[in-house]
């Protein structure tokens, strides 16, 4: 799942939600960037309260308010989920296709 994370004293920033404890109200994130598909990587535990769903309301003002400081930063996650739901898009069509033949 796509997410916006807040982190203290920076904007909120695009992530990848790996595991979720609702027991503990608590979810692993990664920071979606340049490396967002290195194996090792393994994200760190926040707070489900500083999670925001990629695609909510506030969106625009979330993406205006990261771009204030890091343009260049938060262009390039963007193009990387685009590319991404683009890819999976078509994976997705292509299974629809072959299981109605």
């Amino acid at each position: 799942m796509l997410v916006w994370y807040k982190m203290p004293r920076y904007p909120y920033w695009p992530a990848v939600v790996k595991t979720v404890k609702r027991k503990n109200k608590k979810a692993t994130v990664l920071f979606i960037d340049g490396h967002v598909s290195e194996k090792k990587a393994k994200g760190f535990t926040v707070s489900l309260k500083n999670l925001k769903h990629f695609d909510c309301d506030e969106k625009a003002a979330l993406l205006d308010k990261a771009k204030e400081v890091y343009s260049h930063e938060i262009d390039l996650c963007i193009n990387l989920i685009s590319d991404y739901r683009i890819r999976v898009g078509k994976q997705m069509d292509g299974s629809k296709a072959l299981n109605s033949v």
